[in-house]
C-alpha cells in the first residue's frame, strides 16, 4: 500500500486527485504503482524501495531520469518523466512519476510472434546515442564477488571451462566503448502490443560501453525461454548494425547468473544446455 506522503506528492505535481492505485508486477530495487486520477489520466509512480542502500545509490532514480530525458523523441518507446524526487524529500523515498505505457509482457506461447528485428532496430537506435559522461562505465555484476561452479548443476565441466577461460582478462578491451547501454536489457523489461514492441522500461542500470553487453543479456534470456531465440535475436542485431555476438560475450553474460556465494544452492539447471553450448565454442 502506498504511503499517504507519496500519494500527496503525486497529487501536487500532477495537479489532480488520485482515485485508485494498483501495484504493478516486477521490480527488485523499486516498486511501481499505477495511479488513476479523477480526470481520467493515468501515471506510474516508481519508488526506490530497496532495503539495500547500495541499490538506491547506484541504480538510482536520478540515473534513470537522466536516460529517459535523453531518449525522449529518439524513436525508442520509453515513458516520459512527469516528476522526479531524486532524494526522497517530497515523496517518502527517491521516486519518479512516469507516463503510463500500454502493453503487456509476452507469454512463452507468444514468443514466436515477436518482431525480433524491430527489437534489434530499437536497441541499435539506443546504441547510436553517445552516453553522457555522468553515466558509469558498464560493470558486470559477477566480478564483484568470487566465482565458482554452482552447486547442483549438471554442466559442472562446462561451467569450469568458462571459469578457466580467463574471460575477465579481456574485459578492458571487450567492454570499451561510449555507446548508451540499457544495462539490463531482457524481455521482462519490455512491453508489447501483440507482436509490436510498445515500451522499453527499467533504465536505472543504464551505462556506457560496448553495445554487445545489451545484446548478450537479451540473447541469453531468450535462449533460456526458448532455445534458439537468442541466436535469432543476435542475428537480427547483426543484420541491423554489423555487430556480432561472440562466445566471449555469451560467456560473460552467463557468469552474471552465478550467485554471490559459490556455496549457495541455486537452481541453474535451466541454463545447463546454454552453458554447454557456449563452453564448446570458447
Amino acid at each position: 500500500m502506498l504511503p499517504n506522503k507519496a500519494i500527496r506528492w503525486a497529487e501536487r505535481v500532477l495537479d489532480g486527485r488520485v482515485t485508485s492505485t494498483t501495484q504493478l508486477a516486477g521490480g527488485l530495487t523499486s516498486s511501481c504503482h499505477r495511479l488513476q486520477l479523477s480526470d481520467g489520466r493515468i501515471a506510474v509512480l516508481r519508488r526506490w524501495t530497496s532495503d539495500r542502500q547500495h541499490d538506491v545509490l547506484e541504480f538510482s532514480a536520478a540515473r534513470e531520469a537522466t536516460v529517459l530525458v535523453l531518449l525522449e523523441g529518439k524513436l525508442c518507446p520509453v515513458p516520459l518523466v512527469l516528476a522526479r524526487d531524486d532524494h526522497g524529500r517530497d515523496c517518502d523515498v527517491p521516486a519518479l512519476i512516469l507516463s503510463f505505457m500500454p502493453g503487456e509482457q509476452p507469454t512463452l506461447q507468444e514468443l514466436g510472434s515477436l518482431d525480433l528485428l524491430a527489437l534489434a532496430k530499437v536497441l541499435a537506435r539506443v546504441h547510436d546515442i553517445a552516453a553522457p559522461d555522468a553515466l558509469p562505465a558498464f560493470a558486470p555484476w559477477c566480478w564483484r564477488h568470487p566465482l565458482g561452479v554452482p552447486i547442483g548443476t549438471r554442466a559442472a565441466e562446462s561451467w569450469q571451462r568458462i571459469l578457466d577461460a580467463g574471460i575477465e582478462a579481456d574485459a578492458a578491451r571487450e567492454q570499451a566503448g561510449d555507446a548508451l547501454l540499457h544495462g539490463d536489457f531482457h524481455l521482462g523489461n519490455t512491453l508489447w502490443k501483440g507482436s509490436r514492441l510498445s515500451a522499453v522500461l527499467d533504465w536505472p542500470a543504464a551505462s556506457r560501453g560496448n553495445p554487445l553487453a545489451d545484446v548478450a543479456r537479451m540473447a541469453g534470456y531468450l535462449d533460456v525461454l526458448a532455445p534458439g531465440f537468442g541466436g535469432r535475436f543476435g542475428r537480427a542485431y547483426t543484420a541491423v548494425t554489423g555487430g556480432i555476438l561472440t562466445p566471449w560475450w555469451e560467456a560473460r553474460e552467463l557468469l552474471d547468473r552465478l550467485p554471490e556465494d559459490p556455496n549457495e544452492p541455486l537452481d541453474l539447471t535451466m541454463f545447463d544446455a546454454q552453458v554447454a553450448s557456449v563452453a564448446a565454442r570458447l
